[in-house]
């Protein structure tokens, strides 16, 4: 049986969650049905433990049996079935004197041109070994260390040789991440990529299951060509990893390095602060940030401290700039309380003197000039929807304030002798023809009523 791993504890155990409901203790249970339990689960572990004895048998006879048939060793299978065949295992520091005894009896037969294997050499010459004393073994040990020394072997940095250490890398990866997949179960995916134009290979993308790939156009809601955003990474990775090498005029470098100040500041502030939507007022900076929240900035360089969109298109100063914000030099600091103090007398006392101004609303450009109405007052005596006046007020003569006019329905022509042509009316002001008109054309004739409503008539008093 191979060695039990227990597994992590966090991992073992789930999570209860903050907010969940406590749990309810089990009721007591008899201790006869406790007896009855502990015997099922023993008897069901027992038949697990033997089915498990059984695979563990077979996986060895099959082991065994591909040793042989492939002549090779069976830590060979166990390594491919387990680990995915990758084998990452380093030279050994330590060198044992039986190794460095059988080292020199190789090198004595090959140079008088006997061939033997390990296995031929440790039957003819392990008896001598024995009889070697301590010293001897550590002159042994001392002279293969000093040989290994003298005869390293350096890998040479050619083309041909960086494209099998890179096919042996992407090997090895896929290779434990399949066998990974297989012990725990997980998918993956990963990408190689040059970052110097000094070797010449294209991406290398693997994924471990076909579907991933077609699920990323979904998940990325735009077109995925995965041999186009590798050539994409890899572009990038030439460049330095910076975005400022891939732009070509200085306006997009100069919007670039902008952009990337007010991220940088914004991140600096969410992080001193611990506000998630705290922003950066330029203008009122004393009052906004300082004053709210006891904090100055300290290290500022490149371009004057305001909002970088009124900056100089200046490359040198945004990149010093931003160079300041990555490296630590520009820093967000926190007040003390008496440097919060003395900061607020000091800001207080320039208001008063008027070197520096207040917070404040900007007035408006119209500010005492009478504004007109939304809607003009209607006069009084105007005709309403069914041509009908108020009669108390055309007696009294009083004008009292008219209500909201009200949308008039849409009239439908209801035949010629209630239009008036085009031809008859051209240059004229039109006019309506209808019986609602001609009966409010009389009545305001008849009671001499001023309406606001211009009505045209022809000169005569027919209607």
């Amino acid at each position: 049986m191979p060695a039990v791993f227990s597994t992590l504890a966090g991992a073992d155990h789930p999570r209860l969650r903050k907010n969940a409901a406590p749990r309810q203790k089990p009721a007591p249970r008899p201790a006869a049905a406790q007896r009855e339990q502990r015997a099922t689960h023993a008897a069901r572990q027992k038949e697990m433990d033997d089915d498990v004895a059984k695979w563990w048998a077979d996986t060895q006879s099959t082991a065994k049996h591909l040793a042989e048939k492939y002549q090779k060793k069976e830590r060979y299978f166990y390594d491919l079935f387990f680990q995915g065949g990758a084998h990452m295992v380093h030279s050994r520091e330590a060198v044992n004197p039986y190794n460095a005894f059988k080292h020199e009896k190789a090198i004595e037969n090959q140079k008088n041109g006997v061939k033997e294997n390990v296995e031929a050499l440790h039957e003819a010459h392990h008896a001598e070994y024995q009889q070697l004393s301590e010293e001897e073994k550590n002159e042994l040990v001392e002279r293969l260390r000093k040989e290994r020394e003298e005869n390293v072997v350096l890998r040479r940095d050619t083309p041909k040789a960086r494209a099998q250490d890179v096919a042996n890398t992407a090997r090895n990866i896929t290779q434990l991440i399949t066998a990974l997949a297989r012990r725990v179960g997980l998918d993956a995916f990963f990408c190689l990529f040059r970052n110097n134009p000094d070797f010449a290979m294209e991406p290398y993308w693997w994924f471990s299951n076909k579907a991933v790939e077609e699920y990323m156009p979904i998940a990325t809601r735009k077109t995925w060509n995965t041999g186009e955003v590798g050539f994409k990474l890899e572009a990038f990775a030439i460049a330095g990893c910076d975005a400022l090498n891939l732009l070509r005029t200085s306006k997009q470098k100069s919007d670039w390095l902008k952009a990337e100040i007010r991220i940088l500041i914004k991140e600096k502030l969410v992080a001193i602060t611990g506000n998630p939507d705290a922003e950066i007022a330029y203008r009122w900076f004393e009052e906004d940030v300082v004053q709210r929240y006891d904090i100055v900035i300290d290290g500022w360089c490149g371009i004057p401290f305001d909002n970088p969109s009124a900056a100089s298109t200046s490359l040198a100063k945004l990149r010093e700039t931003v160079d300041g914000l990555r490296s630590g030099t520009i820093v967000f600091r926190k007040l003390t309380l008496a440097e919060a103090a003395e900061r607020r007398k000091k800001w207080e006392a320039d208001v008063a003197a008027g070197l520096v101004s207040a917070k404040s609303q900007k007035e408006r450009s119209d500010k005492g000039v009478p504004r007109k109405r939304k809607h003009a007052e209607m006069a009084e005596g105007e005709v309403n929807g069914n041509g009908e006046g108020d009669s108390d007020a055309d007696d009294d003569g009083v004008t009292e304030p008219a209500s909201r006019p009200k949308r008039k329905p849409r009239r439908q022509a209801t035949g010629k002798e209630n239009t008036m042509g085009g031809k008859a009316n051209k240059g004229k002001a039109t006019q309506r023809d209808d019986a609602v008109t001609r009966a409010a054309v009389a009545k305001l004739k008849a009671k001499k009523v001023l309406s606001p409503a211009t009505i045209e008539d022809s000169g005569d008093d027919e209607v």
